[in-house]
């Protein structure tokens, strides 16, 4: 019964699928190309950027070398792993506790007052990221309860777009129980129904691929 941001997204998206991936644990070819790889890549170059292990960004990234530099000179974290239990209170992120878990692109502390989240984009902007914004949000000031004020960045890394939602420690309560309300509905799912779209044909289940989707 626990639960991250890609994992609700995955079960708004197709229930079916939700279940072939999470509960009957039914295995994928791995990734080794496309859209998903290239993120990944993506993701690590950035990482390794922020903590010096590489000198410079590619070519097609150079754009934001500037902008990461800044985020070094205020000691930004890459890649932050932050779990928490049902009650908002930090564990350990393989505790047997944990209900909610979530890795922040990078993280930067302002003091006490602020806290800033970044998150890389490699695709699309779409509506719904500022329901990652919100649980983020949420999360952090589980690890930061004195923080006032968390500014959550999605940036858009091919668009070069930026999203932008600012929270404040008031709204907080609120947000979490909005959030623990949507997953429970998806804990108390027994159905799974599929919900077929344009994004069948990039499933591993669908039919055509000899999967156990009827569709």
């Amino acid at each position: 019964m626990s639960w991250s941001y890609s994992r609700y997204g995955l079960w708004k998206q197709c229930p079916r699928k939700y279940k072939f991936r999470v509960i009957d644990k039914l295995t994928e070819p791995p990734m080794t190309e496309g859209p998903a790889m290239r993120g990944i890549e993506i993701h690590k170059m950035f990482e390794d950027y922020l903590l010096g292990n590489v000198a410079e960004l590619s070519n097609e990234f150079n754009y934001y070398t500037d902008f990461l530099n800044d985020l070094k000179k205020v000691n930004a974290w890459p890649e932050i792993k932050l779990a928490v239990d049902k009650d908002w209170n930090e564990v350990d992120w393989d505790s047997e506790d944990m209900w909610f878990r979530c890795i922040l692109d990078a993280l930067t502390l302002h003091g006490s007052e602020k806290a800033v989240i970044y998150d890389w984009k490699t695709g699309k902007e779409y509506p719904e990221h500022i329901h990652q914004r919100e649980i983020y949000a949420c999360a952090v000031n589980s690890i930061y309860p004195d923080v006032y004020e968390i500014d959550c960045y999605h940036v858009y890394l091919d668009s070069k777009s930026v999203t932008h939602t600012v929270f404040h420690r008031d709204q907080i309560p609120a947000l979490q129980v909005k959030w623990e309300k949507n997953v429970q509905q998806m804990f108390e799912d027994t159905w799974f129904p599929a919900n077929p779209s344009w994004l069948c044909r990039y499933c591993h289940f669908r039919k055509e691929n000899l999967g156990p989707c009827e569709f």
